[in-house]
């Protein structure tokens, strides 16, 4: 659901409120009275620029926040503050070992003034999971989700709509990890918590009955998918009205569904809906608009409708080299899609440098023995043999077989 954002400066105090902390909790923090100072100044002047898409100039405002916040203490409010704001910042942008530098000194920071059993540091170990979560270390983002389920219980909080979050973040982590049975175990018992605090038709329960779509894709039940999405869609736009940020991951996946099913043309308005939805709430040039660009770029594609696909793509490479630098998975995927658009084009000059800048990233990003790796080199060799480097394309295949085959020892039982 997209809220109006508070200012990073007050973050803190609205996290307070909503874990039903008294305002006494604060006495465990170094509590010095700061002016409207310099750390003040940079956290306006980050907040700003953040609203205005330019995330470069919102880090460097924030990291001259960070500086002003240190010579407070280590444990005082202030640094909460701009570590939460630079790793929801850095989060945003796809960084997210720099968001996991972040969000964990910020635990630290809240376990040292609350004590290690403090509800806000279930929060805090959320927010860490979510983003160990999408680095793909799904054992720590296991775990910390469950040390947070676990204090939120303990403390008498099980019924709270933080330990709802906690257990559809876990049922997502089974999901990634084909433990279909467990995550769908977890979702229902996050819909309950949500039933229960908000409601039926509440949007918080139209998320986790999209993510439990999702499941039944994976799990090979696509059919089962499509009337859970509709219905979650249906719940957001009686609840919010129609073309909400809220309806737009919801319209993703359907149109991925339409999509995997070959019904191209319901995924392009699916898509083109989405991305409506994306450009007004979040701009054309956030990396999630990109990514739904990126989306709608391969429906037109399988259309065979290459002057509406091409921009798309160019565009969204554009907007992720930017957000995320040149060297991101995203910017390797997008690469990829262009290279791939260009040789069903027969433009094999212009697909070769783009294939090749895409192997290399997935290769320092991914590592040597990724199966993402297989498929960048797999690609890059059909290109090869098309323009007379057979002697290439085979050792380029060759070496994707021996990734693949490793891959599958690893994870046969």
């Amino acid at each position: 659901m997209k809220c109006e954002s508070l200012p990073l400066s007050k973050l803190l105090a609205g996290a307070v409120l909503a874990a039903g902390l008294p305002a006494a909790v604060w006495a465990g923090f170094q509590s010095k009275p700061i002016p409207r100072n310099q750390w003040q100044l940079s956290m306006d002047s980050a907040e700003q620029a953040a609203r205005s898409g330019d995330f470069a100039t919102a880090e460097k405002h924030l990291l001259e926040a960070l500086s002003a916040a240190e010579m407070f203490g280590p444990n005082d409010q202030h640094m909460l503050v701009t570590l939460d704001g630079l790793g929801a910042l850095y989060e945003r942008r796809g960084q997210y070992e720099k968001a996991e530098q972040a969000y964990r000194r910020s635990l630290d920071v809240w376990r040292r003034a609350l004590g290690p059993n403090s509800p806000m540091v279930a929060k805090s170990l959320e927010r860490l999971a979510a983003v160990y979560q999408a680095e793909g270390k799904h054992a720590d983002a296991m775990a910390s989700y469950q040390r947070a389920v676990t204090l939120l219980e303990k403390a008498g909080k099980g019924g709270d709509p933080m330990v709802a979050t906690g257990l559809e973040a876990m049922g997502e982590i089974d999901r990634a990890r084909g433990k279909y049975a467990e995550g769908a175990d977890l979702y229902m018992r996050a819909l309950k918590i949500w039933d229960k605090n908000f409601g039926p038709d509440h949007p918080l329960i139209a998320h986790c009955m999209n993510n439990l779509g999702s499941l039944l894709v994976q799990e090979g039940k696509a059919a089962d998918a499509e009337p859970l999405y509709l219905h979650a869609l249906a719940m957001v736009e009686k609840t919010m009205g129609p073309d909400q940020p809220y309806s737009a991951p919801i319209l993703n996946n359907l149109g991925d569904l339409y999509y995997d099913r070959h019904r191209y043309p319901e995924a392009e308005n699916t898509y083109r809906r989405s991305l409506a939805i994306s450009e007004k709430s979040l701009g054309p040039d956030d990396p999630n608009t990109a990514k739904v660009m990126n989306s709608l770029a391969l429906a037109y594609d399988a259309e065979g409708k290459p002057s509406e696909a091409e921009p798309l793509y160019r565009k969204s490479l554009a907007v992720w080299e930017k957000a995320s630098g040149p060297e991101s998975p995203d910017v390797a995927t997008s690469l990829n899609n262009l290279a791939s658009f260009y040789y069903s084009q027969g433009k094999y000059a212009q697909a070769e440098p783009l294939f090749k800048r895409s192997l290399a990233i997935v290769e320092k990003v991914a590592g040597p023995d990724h199966p993402d790796l297989a498929h960048a080199l797999t690609n890059y060799a059909a290109l090869l043999r098309k323009t007379g480097h057979a002697g290439e394309a085979e050792k380029m295949e060759s070496r994707a077989k021996e990734i693949l085959a490793k891959h599958s020892e690893e994870i046969s039982p």
